[in-house]
């Protein structure tokens, strides 16, 4: 905590605010914010008595924040100080308004690189900068905590999803993609910080909810080219077998290859299923 706030304050852009939002903590965390609060009035910090999620804690930041560019930090991230200072040169080059997002280096919980970056884990053949809708209709690969946008890019009904537990910057990321281009900065701009408690995660809540997101996809944006539904549908197969749900995947790899009978992974999945009951 004491690191991620140091980070945005050494920041060598200055013009900014910070808010912070102590999400129901029971550790020392508001104590920490409110230290740095009393020495620095850039921070102002908003307890949530109860704790309401990280999707409402970020609407809550949206819906006070007063400046012209938004950006957001995850509690254990740690931005480099030439962060805003960057992305700011780089947006009003732009000669369009965009949502700029970085590379990062991942590191341990001591601080320690990983030996690989988000691009490595993450960005793979996505289109990064542009129209990337499509893209990111299949899979999220923007890192919230690298994220610079102008708040003209955002609508009243851009907000974070308050019932997904998982997945809900990637449908926020996707609603914007939609009007808005992405510009991608091949440097690392933060440390995103991995925890290998992580590893052991909900499975099963992870499934449920990428299959709906999916799903939340796929009838929000009809118009999407076949492939793409192909895809989707391929991906709630997957997540519905891992579920033990085979009449629900195999119905999923069925629409995936009337959407696309070119799918290769649907169609060996189905003959899987089809051959070996």
């Amino acid at each position: 905590m004491n690191k991620t706030i140091e980070s945005i304050l050494d920041q060598t852009y200055r013009n900014f605010e910070l808010l912070i939002i102590d999400n129901g903590s029971t550790d020392n965390s508001l104590e920490i914010i409110n230290k740095f609060a009393r020495l620095n009035d850039k921070v102002c910090c908003i307890n949530n008595v109860h704790s309401c999620g990280v999707s409402s804690s970020r609407n809550i930041g949206l819906k006070l924040s007063k400046g012209e560019f938004i950006a957001f930090c995850d509690a254990d991230d740690v931005w480099l100080p030439l962060k805003l200072e960057r992305q700011l040169s780089e947006y009003y080059y732009m000669p369009y308004p965009v949502v700029i997002h970085t590379d990062a280096y991942l590191i341990d919980e001591e601080g320690i690189e990983l030996g690989y970056k988000f691009s490595q884990a993450h960005l793979h053949n996505s289109k990064h900068s542009g129209n990337i809708f499509h893209d990111l209709c299949i899979r999220n690969f923007i890192n919230t905590s690298s994220i610079l946008i102008n708040r003209n890019s955002l609508s009243n009904k851009d907000l974070f999803k308050t019932d997904y537990k998982y997945f809900e910057d990637w449908l926020f990321w996707l609603s914007i993609s939609k009007n808005t281009q992405f510009h991608y900065i091949d440097e690392p701009l933060l440390e995103v910080r991995v925890h290998s408690k992580s590893t052991n995660k909900d499975f099963k809540g992870y499934a449920e909810h990428r299959i709906r997101a999916c799903r939340d996809i796929l009838s929000l944006y009809p118009k999407i080219p076949n492939k793409i539904k192909s895809s989707l549908y391929y991906d709630i197969a997957y997540q519905s077998s891992f579920l033990s749900q085979r009449d629900a995947s195999l119905d999923s790899l069925e629409l995936s290859l009337r959407n696309n009978f070119l799918n290769i992974k649907a169609a060996f999945r189905y003959l899987q299923y089809t051959f070996f009951r």
